[in-house]
């Protein structure tokens, strides 16, 4: 059982836009081979607790758009599509050039790198910084075009409009397969993150 104070902690991290959010339903066990279909539902009410401690305990997995309604994001992720030793390389670019993002094992065996911010930032900002980061380290060369996916995926949500949503991690975070990486490649258990 997740305690309400890790809950609290967590959506703290993440602090995405609550007023909806998607459900996936994951299995407890990762499947082989990549990238896997699940059932996404999204969820137009306001995200609970309770639904953050399922998410952690394994019973369904959350989705969050960092967007919120008025345009600002608290972070923004790379969504990385490889599932091969290429991974490395941004390993590599974060620790050679010291860059301020933080690299986890997307539900498929790719990489989500979130840069977080201490005050929120404008999504059209966040979104020219990491499309900055994707030409100046030709993460399209390395990992292919249309490989690399930014979250937010719009600088601006249009009225009554959703915004996309990227998997949070730590789903069945203790036995997770969504998890934070150190900067060579290995897992970090949930209680360290």
């Amino acid at each position: 059982m997740i305690s309400n104070i890790v809950v609290i902690r967590f959506l703290t991290v993440f602090k995405g836009n609550t007023s909806f959010y998607n459900k996936n339903e994951l299995p407890k066990v990762k499947p082989e081979g990549g990238k896997f279909k699940t059932k996404i539902t999204t969820v137009k009410e306001k995200l609970t607790k309770e639904e953050i401690a399922r998410h952690l305990d394994g019973e369904i997995g959350i989705g969050l758009s960092p967007i919120s309604n008025d345009n600002k994001v608290f972070y923004a992720a790379l969504d990385i599509d490889c599932y091969d030793s290429r991974l490395d390389k941004m390993l590599d670019f974060i620790r050679e050039y010291n860059l301020p993002m933080i690299p986890f094992r997307s539900k498929s065996g790719g990489l989500h790198v979130y840069i977080f911010f201490t005050k929120a930032v404008s999504a059209c900002s966040a979104r020219g910084l990491l499309e900055d980061i994707i030409y100046y380290f030709s993460l399209e060369d390395i990992y292919g075009k249309g490989k690399v996916e930014i979250f937010p995926k719009q600088d601006s949500l249009k009225e009554g409009s959703f915004g996309n949503c990227i998997t949070l991690p730590y789903f069945n975070c203790e036995e997770p397969y969504t998890y934070l990486l150190d900067l060579d490649g290995n897992p970090v258990d949930f209680k360290s993150a």
